[in-house]
């Protein structure tokens, strides 16, 4: 594995930390050493920490270029309706298709919005947003979803609220409580969400609402609504807030 320049560095020994970008192997974070290496825990946490700031430089740079990307095509087309928008900027990947359903579906609970004290134009605008962390993912870590994902493929994919809150900050969006929406839209009331295990009260009731739609269109457009209203309905106060859930499924 040693180049020509390093075999004649006599290198006896090294410690190895793959970097990793979007599931690619695209480098390693390498310490040489002479003689028998020896680090202690600390050192070890050091390096890693070191090759994580690596990573988090490759992430942000691929959020930046997604982020122009993204902008130019919206200022595009946006004089052509949110519709257009949506088609064209998503059209590779069906959450697309996935974001217009929730937004045909938010139409219908207006009303509801309205009674829970949120403003339904900022919730259209965190629907449209919560998941643009899934175009820095690879193609199959979006088409499949959470379902037959490797272990690293999942701890990917849970990373995209974190990507779509950066950039929504790298464009300096102004609206903090859209923001956190679309960072806690897959939290749980119960903490077993990601990607901070939030409870309750530390999510957002923006997010809340979000993260019941969200299940309902999938579970709805995978199998039926009668399966979607069942399952939302077992898991309330679990993954659900049950005041927001009490006034949606009726609807």
């Amino acid at each position: 594995l040693l180049s020509e320049e390093e075999k004649e560095l006599q290198i006896k020994d090294a410690f190895i930390i793959p970097i990793y970008l979007f599931s690619e192997k695209v480098g390693a974070f390498v310490v040489y050493s002479k003689n028998k290496l020896s680090l202690s825990e600390i050192e070890k946490e050091f390096f890693k920490l070191f090759a994580f700031s690596i990573f988090s430089a490759l992430i942000l740079d691929e959020v930046y270029k997604t982020a122009k990307n993204i902008e130019k095509v919206k200022s595009q087309y946006l004089s052509e309706g949110i519709s257009n928008y949506l088609q064209i900027l998503e059209n590779r990947y069906i959450y697309g298709y996935k974001t217009q359903r929730i937004l045909k579906i938010l139409e219908q609970i207006k009303k509801v919005i309205n009674k829970l004290d949120l403003n339904f134009e900022k919730l259209k605008e965190a629907t449209i947003y919560m998941n643009i962390g899934l175009f820095m993912m690879p193609d199959k870590v979006v088409l499949n979803f959470e379902e037959d994902l490797s272990e690293e493929e999942k701890s990917l994919y849970e990373v995209h609220p974190i990507l779509a809150s950066i950039y929504l900050n790298l464009i300096n969006h102004p609206d903090m409580e859209i923001k956190q929406a679309v960072l806690d839209h897959h939290e749980n009331v119960d903490g077993t969400g990601f990607p901070s295990k939030k409870k309750d009260k530390e999510i957002s009731p923006y997010a809340k609402v979000l993260r019941i739609l969200d299940d309902f269109d999938s579970i709805s457009y995978k199998e039926s609504k009668d399966a979607a209203i069942k399952f939302l309905s077992e898991n309330k106060g679990k993954y659900y807030d049950e005041n927001i859930l009490n006034e949606i499924l009726p609807l």
